[in-house]
């Protein structure tokens, strides 16, 4: 029994070591096997350069993109003054227009004023015109109205005078209108004269007799039945278109 312990013991005690020694191999493969690890994954300085090189390329490319940058910073700031600068030329600019134009609508305005008031000028002168035309144009009738015209006196020679010409009639009223010599003698004249002024050859002037008294004029008016055919009496023409503004009709013929 005590022998077979003994060898139970010696078994026991040679199989522990043996566990204890393959223990020791697997630990001492386990720590080679980490060293071998750490071994291959560190960096070398070589690596740690080419790194660094690289690092600093890239900061280089960063500085020279930042400087990029603050040249395009400077640019914007200095193109920002010049449109505030194109700006404050712009609103004075239009500032200067806005003027001019108000300037030329008070201008406008003002010319319109004027051209109102010249048309209402032009007017009021037009109608005055017409006034005057008119007032002429009575004036001229009324200085005919005691006019009246003979014709077939016979004429005394080429220089007749006005009152060798006022003789004449005289005695053409007596003699061809049947009117006494004492009334023919009484009646006045302003004014007696051959027309045309000129003497024409073989052709006897009509004699223009503008009576003082309109009575006298009427009178010898109304003697024409007693003229022949060859002796017509009638009255100058008036203005006829005084006559038709005012709407009137007046027939100063005594004999058609």
């Amino acid at each position: 029994m005590s022998d077979l312990s003994n060898v139970f013991d010696s078994s026991v005690t040679d199989k522990g070591k043996e566990h204890e020694d393959s223990m020791a191999e697997n630990s001492n493969v386990d720590k080679n096997k980490e060293t071998r690890k750490d071994t291959s994954t560190e960096p070398t300085n070589r690596d740690i350069m080419n790194c660094l090189k690289m690092i600093g390329k890239r900061i280089d490319g960063v500085e020279v993109k930042l400087q990029s940058l603050g040249d395009l910073v400077k640019k914007m700031d200095d193109f920002e003054v010049e449109l505030k600068n194109i700006r404050c030329l712009v609103n004075n600019h239009t500032k200067k227009v806005d003027e001019r134009i108000q300037k030329v609508e008070d201008k406008v305005e003002g010319t319109d004023m004027t051209i109102g008031l010249m048309a209402s000028r032009v007017e009021e002168l037009e109608e005055e015109r017409d006034n005057l035309k008119d007032d002429v144009a009575y004036l001229k009738s009324q200085s005919m109205r005691n006019n009246l015209i003979f014709t077939g006196v016979a004429e005394t020679g080429i220089n007749e005078g006005y009152e060798q010409t006022e003789a004449n009639l005289s005695q053409h009223l007596v003699d061809a209108m049947k009117i006494q010599k004492e009334v023919a003698d009484n009646i006045q004249f302003e004014s007696v004269h051959r027309s045309p002024r000129e003497p024409l050859p073989r052709k006897t002037r009509s004699i223009v007799a503008k009576f003082t008294y309109f009575k006298d004029r009427e009178l010898v008016r109304k003697q024409w039945k007693n003229l022949s055919t060859h002796c017509v009496q009638r009255n100058c023409t008036i203005n006829h278109s005084y006559v038709k503004r005012n709407q009137r009709i007046i027939d100063l013929k005594c004999m058609k």
